[in-house]
């Protein structure tokens, strides 16, 4: 896999079980390697389907 610049990130975006491992949902359990784990549920507002704000607040 190619090196990122510096300032790039990987976010995986799977459920907090996948990521770790702990539930294989996909051909290969865990996450990407050097990825940082942000899950998809937090970046949606339930009561207006768009998107949040900081998914870390």
């Amino acid at each position: 896999m190619a090196e990122l610049a510096p300032k790039a990130a990987r976010i995986n975006v799977l459920d907090d079980d996948t990521f770790h491992g702990r539930r294989k949902t996909y051909a290969r359990a865990g996450r990407i390697p050097s990825s940082e784990h942000v899950f998809f549920g937090l970046l949606i507002d339930p009561a207006t389907g768009g998107p949040t704000g900081s998914p870390r607040t």
